[in-house]
């Protein structure tokens, strides 16, 4: 089911399928796996930090373990690599580390941060950092200690699993991570950072669970609300022994605390205590005006973790609404398939994106997911697997072929996902590298016309635009560049020449120069309706014999018709199956500004269907592996995604923009996947009305 609804709505990757981003000396050798990548968009650029567990500065014999953070810039428009890798944490060939890279953008100066946790010269683990200048990719400087934490080398006050935001209003970084003082228990520590990379305060504690030193929180997140000089951040912690939930606390520009500590998951909730939630990631949506929190937890059953969301307000008091599922790894009554490890990103214009990794057959080979949330944080579109690393046929126990631990960041138009892979074949046996894959946001509305560019029939090129904005694209357009002589109707004739002008709903739209309302044969000039049965004679199936004609307007003269007498279940196909009873998509008229309804009935209850929608008329889709499913539709559009209910039915209703055209070509059909094959109803054609006055 699932890999018919990505076929026809997600193909938006943009350039090389699963990039390899590393590469690390000698090919082969697992002394240079790659880990922990992140990701920050810049102005026109993505910069990715990982770790790896050497670096070419160290001579051989390498030893594992002596890791370092790397860096590599990517086109933010084209995915293209600017330059090689480079080194950002300091080796010198010692069996220092640099663990857990974060990174973030500073656009006030077109730098990047990247911190990390790193062996201090005393033996504990600090935070440190370096900038990187956004348009060159030069390093700024060297890598700077930003911590003194606990008692000098004393090795159990460390900082753990840093993450970095950058603050618009302040003009400067705040860091969180989780670590423990000097042995006592794990808490969440902020510390800001100026925009030159170096600390302007000390750590403060900003989250600890309730219970003393017993109760523990891990994994923090954080997110950035410029609007309010506002701060959300999020965690895993235990309030209840060895319960984990994800609990936020909203903090002020200052790290002031602004709210109580809340809870935002519920794993745990009826008295589940062995269910947790863990590994929180969260993003500010600016269009929305609150925060995106995503998280794993195994409510749905015991062991069995899956990716929740869930949305809290931009005053950042508490979480609003329940927790959404957005993964859906195999069946629900085994833990055999599982979701993990999500992060999630939210763009300019409000795309919510969702990314994770999961096993989704039985022999685990890993692959990466990635899924859009509309605004009630619903799947807007289905999870579509970006990368392609894996290999079903392996057997059982062997070095598999797998993708882990992605990372999302949004551009403008784009997004850019990276994850640790791992190749088991060739050169790079059992060898993890850092892989990518640049993404185009569907939303994106480049023209600003106020269409989605993916239903924009103008969209892309200038020359067929509406350069004389007449609601018609300049290659359909019979009056173009003329506004004096334009189709102020809509009808598709121009000013001049129009018998019916200014009469929007009775124009003369076959152009033999009597008006709509008084054409016996509107649309066919040459063919009147010689049988007076109310029917052209060139759309007439039943010509010539007023007795048999088609009363119930079905295509299907009333002698033959199986359905006769019921409009809306007739035999729209002539299959000799009526329609109540026969895969069948009904479409509503289609205006600007109104609802436009789709209903398909005689599908197969509890399957799902997917309504689809083209401007460029049918075509040849690929079909569905393993299916006999396959589309009709030139570059189809995803409209949604609906269960058949018991009666065979299934709707969609979605609203027309106002700035779509009267006049132009819609294509729909709708596709239903269920065990053991599925089916297609007819290309359905509408032209786009004109408003109803």
């Amino acid at each position: 089911m699932w890999i018919l609804l990505t076929s026809l709505a997600l193909a938006n990757e943009i350039g090389p399928d699963d990039q390899r981003l590393s590469d690390h000396l000698y090919d082969g050798n697992q002394l240079f796996d790659c880990d922990d990548a992140s990701v920050a968009a810049g102005s026109d650029t993505y910069l990715v930090v990982f770790t790896s567990d050497n670096s070419v500065l160290e001579p051989p014999p390498w030893q594992d373990g002596d890791q370092a953070v790397w860096a590599q810039r990517v086109d933010a428009a084209t995915g293209a690599q600017l330059g090689p890798e480079f080194l950002v944490s300091a080796d010198d060939g010692t069996a220092a580390e640099a663990l857990w890279p974060d990174v973030a953008y500073n656009p006030d100066d077109d730098q990047f941060l990247v911190v990390w946790s790193g062996t201090s010269p005393t033996g504990d683990l600090e935070l440190y950092g370096r900038r990187i200048d956004g348009s060159t990719g030069l390093l700024l400087g060297v890598p700077v200690r930003l911590t003194i934490w606990g008692v000098a080398g004393n090795t159990s006050s460390s900082v753990y699993s840093p993450r970095l935001v950058y603050n618009t209003e302040r003009h400067e970084y705040v860091a969180v991570f989780h670590g423990p003082v000097d042995g006592l228990e794990d808490e969440i520590w902020a510390v800001r950072l100026s925009r030159g990379g170096t600390a302007l305060s000390a750590p403060v504690s900003v989250m600890q669970m309730p219970g003393g030193t017993a109760r523990e929180v891990f994994f923090p997140d954080i997110a950035f609300d410029a609007g309010r000089d506002r701060y959300l951040v999020v965690a895993q912690g235990d309030a209840t022994a060895d319960d984990y939930e994800v609990w936020a606390r909203g903090l002020d520009g200052a790290l002031g605390g602004l709210t109580p500590l809340f809870q935002v998951s519920d794993a745990g909730g009826g008295g589940r205590t062995s269910r947790d939630a863990n590994v929180p990631r969260v993003a500010y949506n600016p269009v929305d005006d609150a925060y995106d929190v995503v998280w794993l937890d195994d409510s749905v059953l015991d062991g069995k973790y899956e990716v929740f969301a869930r949305r809290v307000p931009g005053d950042a008091s508490a979480a609003a609404g329940a927790p959404v599922r957005v993964s859906f790894s195999g069946d629900d009554t085994s833990a055999a398939l599982t979701g993990e490890n999500p992060d999630v990103a939210v763009s300019p214009a409000g795309d919510v994106l969702v990314t994770w990794f999961a096993d989704y057959v039985e022999s685990e080979n890993f692959e990466i997911l990635l899924t859009e949330l509309a605004p009630d944080l619903s799947v807007a579109r289905p999870a579509q697997a970006i990368s392609t690393m894996g290999d079903p046929t392996q057997a059982s126990g062997t070095v598999r072929d797998e993708a882990r631990d992605p990372a999302v960041a949004t551009g403008s138009t784009t997004a850019f996902v990276a994850w640790h892979g791992m190749e088991d074949r060739g050169s790079l046996y059992g060898e993890g590298e850092i892989y990518a894959q640049l993404w185009e946001l569907v939303n994106v509305d480049r023209d600003g016309d106020g269409v989605p560019d993916a239903i924009d029939p103008c969209f892309g090129d200038n020359a067929t635009g509406d350069d004389d904005g007449d609601g018609v694209c300049g290659d359909l357009d019979l009056c173009l560049g003329n506004d004096d002589l334009g189709d102020s109707d809509a009808d598709g004739v121009c000013d001049d020449l129009d018998a019916c002008l200014g009469q929007d709903a009775v124009g003369d739209d076959d152009g033999d120069g009597r008006c709509n309302d008084i054409d016996a044969c509107w649309g066919t000039d040459a063919t009147g309706d010689t049988d007076g049965d109310g029917f052209c004679d060139d759309i007439d199936v039943c010509t010539g014999d007023p007795r048999t004609g088609d009363g119930d307007g079905d295509a299907v003269c009333d002698d033959v018709d199986l359905c006769l007498g019921d409009d809306r279940s007739g035999d729209g196909d002539g299959d000799g199956v009526c329609d109540d009873r026969d895969f069948t998509l009904l479409v509503t008229d289609v205006r600007p500004g109104d609802p436009l309804h789709l209903q398909v009935y005689g599908a197969t209850p509890g399957a799902r269907v997917a309504f689809a929608l083209t401007l460029h008329g049918p075509g040849n889709a690929p079909c569905v592996p393993n299916t006999t499913v396959c589309g009709d539709l030139s570059s189809p559009f995803l409209l949604g995604i609906h269960v058949v209910d018991a009666a065979g039915s299934a709707t969609h209703t979605v609203q027309v923009p106002t700035t779509v055209a009267p006049g132009t070509f819609l294509f729909l059909q709708a596709l239903e996947a269920r065990a053991g094959g599925g089916d297609t109803t007819q290309v359905v054609f509408r032209v786009v009305q004109t408003p109803a006055p």
